[in-house]
This record gives structure tokens, sequence and C-alpha cells, in this order.
């Protein structure tokens, strides 16, 4: 969430720079981002179903907002936020499975695999995972950095990383995949 930080903190800079919003959307009661996320996925049978619901938050939001570029990013910031929520759900899942993949491993007295390895490589492919996404969106944020559109690439990188991520847990753990 390094970037988000720095999202916000862009921003923080923009709005203490600049005038006040027409109107301003910070004030008006935030959908529920996780149930809007839940509902859409509901009855997606297939990867390409379920990429339809990236942006099922921030699209609307963005569509009523001032259009400024504050507004834009906390549209943003609300579905990432989202995104990021159903990830800690899927996590414990996750972890099940990985357990799940230890116990197969042991058959018959034999064990092909070290003790507790599923579970040690899930945490640090989900380690990695976060530093790449991190990085990844630092650097486009790096590439913008000379006009305000920064703020929306960098945040638009963080969505679709964090949404993609949820969706390789929904693989994993809803259809074995």
């Amino acid at each position: 969430m390094k970037l988000a930080a720095l999202i916000l903190a862009s921003l923080c800079v923009a709005v203490s720079a600049g005038p006040a919003p027409a109107t301003d959307s910070a004030d008006a009661p935030a959908t529920d981002g996780v149930a809007v996320l839940k509902s859409c996925l509901e009855g997606k049978s297939n990867r390409k179903e379920e990429a339809t619901c990236i942006h099922a938050v921030s699209d609307p939001c963005q569509a009523a907002s001032d259009q400024t570029t504050l507004s834009l990013s906390r549209c943003q910031l609300d579905e990432i936020a989202a995104w990021d929520s159903l990830l800690n759900e899927f996590w414990p899942e996750v972890l099940a499975l990985a357990r799940q993949l230890d116990e197969t491993y042991k058959m018959d007295g034999i064990t092909y695999s070290e003790d507790g390895a599923s579970v040690k490589i899930a945490r640090e492919a989900q380690r990695a995972w976060i530093a790449f996404r991190d990085a990844d969106c630092a650097w486009t944020y790096q590439r913008w950095l000379d006009g305000s559109i920064r703020v929306l690439m960098a945040g638009e990188c963080q969505l679709d990383r964090t949404a993609n991520r949820v969706l390789d847990f929904r693989d994993w753990v809803i259809r074995g995949e």
C-alpha cells in the first residue's frame, strides 16, 4: 500500500495547491465497493467474465464526479480499497489450499515436500507480488511525473494489479486452476 500512500500524498498536494472542486464528492457517502464487487463477481464462471468487474466501483463514481483529478483519484482509491479487502478475504483460503497441498504431498509415509513448504512458498510469492505491484506502479507514477495524470495512471496500475491478483486467487480457490 506504499503506492496508495504516495497517491494520497499527491492528492493532498493537489488539494492544497488548487481551488476547491465545484462539488465536494469526498463528503458524499462512499459506495460499499466490496459489496459492489461481490455482486458483480457472483455467477461469473470464468476469468474473462470476472474481468468485466474491474472498474465496477470506480467507473460509476467517476461518471458522477466533477471530473477533477482529485475526484477521479478518490474513485480509484475506493475501488483499490475494495479489491484489497477481497484480496485479504481470499488470503486465508489460499493458505488453506497451500496447507492442503502440504498434506497431499505426505502419502504412505513418504514426504514429497518439506513440511510447510507450500505455505512458505505461498507467503513468499505474495510478498514478492506486493513488491512487484508497488515497484511497477511507482514506475508508472515516475513515467508520468511531469503531469497531474501521474496520480491517475499510478492509481490505474494499482487497481489493475490488485484486481487481477484477486482474480488469480479466485481461480485457485474457487475453480482449482
